[in-house]
């Protein structure tokens, strides 16, 4: 059983020295290939590390609110807000604690409120137990007020099936959705749930969503690896039919605004949906013969971030080439999630003793398997 909480708690400053690291990096897009012709437009990104000292229990989890505010959850259920601008030098904010290690982080698109998903040790979820409504191992809503810091309150319980995903909230931070295979809509304000209407099967089976998001204009999307099905917030009512890939999807992601969706193929390609013309957009073969494990859009469906078998590659929709890309000695891309409202990302990269000579990572780097980068558009 997971718990949504909605959280209002006063923001206690942690002092503790938080180094950055950072790169600047423009590396050349590869050549040689087809699929990697150089764009017209070359761009460059300044990846800054989101690191916190290791007795806090290390990242497990992250979401950006901005180009420059990072909120990072711990193995020990602490959530904070870091400050990775020029000025803020790591500033290090703790929003709250919960019990266990923090799964996963969801901002909404407007960035005024953050889901938080928390699992206990030990702790098993054979489905609803409204008996454990109030247990702190649970996702928490972060108002976000105060010129825009993360700020606290009175907690409020729900119980909801931990098997339906971690979730998404509306733009506006009123509604939350979530579900694998049945999709429930939440009223964060009264507590009532609504069951969406299930997607139709395909070829006789179904796989679980991986992905939610709302639209601007009161639709709230579900990804599966079979495609992508909408549905009218109001009525609760299927919209039109699912947007199909026509690949073989292996990872999928959709925008926070509901807009476009990002298809990883198990061959190496890279599609993009346009979810409002209900059809494939543009796909790029990125690494030949090989599994991506990640990609998300970005720059308002511009372009597309791709963790690609030892490099981060970052392509043009409309001219379906390489912008940019990047490798991490020692380490390899295994997640992009776009930063809301912006042309950033976050990018988390796993220690991968065969890519690579480890000493030749990034000076003062944390010494975790898995790290988290946020990608700026340089000036």
């Amino acid at each position: 059983m997971r718990v949504l909480v909605l959280v209002v708690a006063c923001l206690v400053a942690v002092g503790l020295g938080v180094g950055v690291s950072r790169w600047q990096s423009d590396d050349p897009p590869p050549t040689g290939g087809k699929d990697d012709g150089r764009a017209s437009e070359h761009v460059g990104y300044t990846l800054t590390e989101v690191r916190i000292p290791e007795n806090l229990g290390g990242v497990t989890a992250t979401a950006a609110l901005d180009g420059e505010r990072v909120l990072v959850g711990t193995g020990f259920g602490n959530v904070y807000s870091l400050d990775l601008s020029e000025g803020g030098k790591g500033a290090l904010r703790r929003i709250t604690a919960l019990v266990g290690e923090v799964r996963s982080i969801e901002v909404s698109a407007d960035g005024g409120s953050i889901a938080v998903l928390n699992r206990a040790p030990g702790l098993r979820y054979p489905g609803e137990d409204t008996l454990r409504v109030m247990d702190p191992s649970a996702p928490a809503v972060v108002k976000v007020v105060d010129g825009g810091r993360p700020a606290g309150g009175p907690v409020t319980d729900f119980p909801l099936d931990g098997s339906h995903g971690k979730g998404a909230l509306s733009p506006d931070g009123r509604l939350f959705v979530n579900g694998s295979f049945d999709l429930t809509l939440l009223d964060i304000a009264t507590g009532e749930r609504r069951l969406l209407e299930r997607g139709p099967l395909k070829d006789g089976r179904r796989t679980g969503y991986e992905d939610w998001a709302f639209t601007a204009n009161g639709l709230v999307r579900a990804i599966s690896e079979q495609g992508v099905d909408t549905w009218d917030v109001r009525s609760g009512e299927r919209v039109g039919e699912t947007v199909e890939c026509g690949c073989n999807s292996y990872r999928v992601s959709l925008t926070e605004d509901g807009d476009f969706a990002a298809v990883a193929t198990a061959e190496g390609r890279s599609v993009v949906l346009d979810l409002t013309a209900g059809r494939p957009l543009a796909d790029k073969t990125v690494t030949r013969g090989e599994e991506i494990p990640g990609s998300a859009v970005v720059g308002g469906g511009k372009r597309v971030a791709v963790a690609a078998a030892e490099r981060l590659v970052v392509w043009d929709v409309e001219h379906r080439r390489t912008l940019w890309s990047h490798t991490f000695p020692g380490y390899r891309p295994t997640d992009v999630r776009a930063v809301p409202n912006s042309g950033s990302f976050l990018v988390s990269v796993v220690e991968d003793p065969e890519a690579g000579d480890r000493r030749t990572a990034p000076a003062n780097s944390s010494p975790l398997a898995t790290k988290w980068w946020l990608a700026t558009p340089a000036p």
